[in-house]
């Protein structure tokens, strides 16, 4: 929440330029922090079973494969957190975040019964990790209604991290230490 406040803080002084100029600004200040932090959670999904094996004992062994599903759920958090959902703020669109913690909400709630009756632990982990897609893309329309769209910007941090997955993530399997999901693999296998 002090980020969220902070970038609300600092966008205040620039709300009265044109929505363009203040898009600008936006988007050229976020660039390099969803570069850095598509690395991070490439790194954390890739690597997080690794971590969990280190640092727990056996009875913590089924974190392995939770952990690596669960950090890439982060990503639409990610893209809102960067400065552009505090945006909405200094305009003083709250409407848009306060709609999409609705649609969390309903999401976690409705996610985690279907997930868990149709999937089991499986199907529950997944709906958490899914529960921010409802508050981005209410974050998202937001934007585009108010003239501060960031989806070109959002898709291409997406895109880089899926190459950096993939690269990672190949470069794992190929050197022989298998994937971050191989105890769930051999769970339904």
């Amino acid at each position: 929440m002090f980020c969220v406040i902070n970038f609300v803080e600092l966008l205040t002084k620039f709300v009265e330029q044109p929505r363009e100029i203040l898009r600008a600004k936006i988007l050229k200040n976020r660039q390099p922090i969803l570069i850095a932090f598509a690395a991070c959670l490439a790194l954390l999904v890739s690597f997080g079973d690794v971590a969990i094996k280190i640092l727990y004992d056996d009875r913590y062994i089924q974190a392995a494969w939770m952990l690596p599903i669960l950090a890439l759920g982060i990503w639409p958090r990610v893209l809102c957190n960067t400065g552009i959902e505090s945006a909405l703020f200094a305009i003083g669109k709250i409407q848009y975040p306060a709609f999409g913690q609705f649609l969390r909400f309903l999401w976690t709630s409705i996610g985690l019964w279907v997930g868990f009756s149709t999937a089991g632990l499986l199907g529950a982990i997944v709906a958490v990790a899914l529960n921010d897609l409802g508050f981005y893309a209410a974050i998202s329309y937001g934007l585009c209604r108010e003239g501060l769209n960031s989806l070109m910007q959002d898709l291409q941090a997406t895109i880089l991290l899926s190459v950096l997955l993939a690269a990672v993530l190949s470069a794992r399997y190929f050197l022989g230490f298998g994937l971050p999901i191989d105890l769930l693999l051999q769970k339904y296998s």
